[in-house]
């Protein structure tokens, strides 16, 4: 089941996090996602959470939208969970007035992305940061 990420959601989407040892995400940022109306964050639910994902709308550009991550739990890869995920985050975005939805990734996602969710290649940016 997909559906929306509530404040109980948020420790099993930090474990999540933590097993793919990932760090970006903390309490607050996800707390903050919760409530705000241009953050879509959904869970997907099997008894527990097994995968969320992450998108916004910019505040400038109301008719894109990025997605920041989606994460599935190892052990239920490659049974479209992450694909359910990307699906409804579009449906509620398009839903929103969004035309197009971005999403950063590392090479590794490319298939995913491409193959699964129907996503194009753009080469629109080159990523590049600054700070820590």
């Amino acid at each position: 089941m997909i559906r929306k990420a509530k404040k109980s959601d948020i420790k099993s989407c930090l474990f999540l996090q933590k097993l793919d040892k990932g760090t970006y995400w903390k309490q607050t940022d996800l707390e903050k996602a919760i409530k705000d109306k241009d953050v879509v964050f959904l869970v997907a639910e099997d008894k527990k959470v097994i995968g969320y994902i992450i998108g916004e709308i910019p505040p400038t550009k109301r008719t894109e939208a990025a997605i920041c991550e989606t994460r599935v739990h190892k052990k239920e890869r490659g049974k479209r969970i992450g694909t359910k995920l990307v699906n409804e985050l579009c449906k509620q975005f398009f839903q929103k007035g969004v035309k197009t939805i971005y999403a950063q990734i590392e090479p590794k996602h490319l298939k995913f992305y491409r193959d699964a969710c129907k996503f194009k290649i753009t080469h629109k940016w080159i990523e590049v940061a600054k700070g820590d």
